[in-house]
């Protein structure tokens, strides 16, 4: 499994999130973070917290150890970041407006 199927993965799994994490979105900012296996164990899971500290997004990787000392992989997962958060406003302004009878 390439880094960029990681990736693109990682996106459109945070992306098909149920709009019950979204609802107080546009008020929140996120931050991810990483957790690493042993060497013996590789794995990866990606977290997505709301500035509360909340979990609102979660995904578990195996053999893959992501390395967040490099650049490009800080890069690609401040992508996902802003592209999560990006929907998650969006469907937060969806469920507020009142769908006309």
């Amino acid at each position: 499994m390439t880094i960029k199927t990681v990736f693109f993965a990682l996106l459109v799994s945070a992306l098909s999130l149920t709009s019950t994490h979204a609802k107080k979105a546009s008020q929140s900012t996120y931050f991810w973070v990483i957790e690493n296996g042993t060497e013996t164990q590789p794995f990866s899971i990606v977290r997505i917290y709301r500035d509360d500290n909340q979990l609102v997004y979660e995904k578990q990787l195996s053999n893959v150890e992501l390395d967040i000392k490099k650049a490009g992989t800080r890069r690609k997962l401040n992508k996902i970041l802003r592209a999560y958060t990006s929907w998650a406003q969006r469907v937060s302004k969806l469920t507020a407006e009142e769908i006309p009878a």
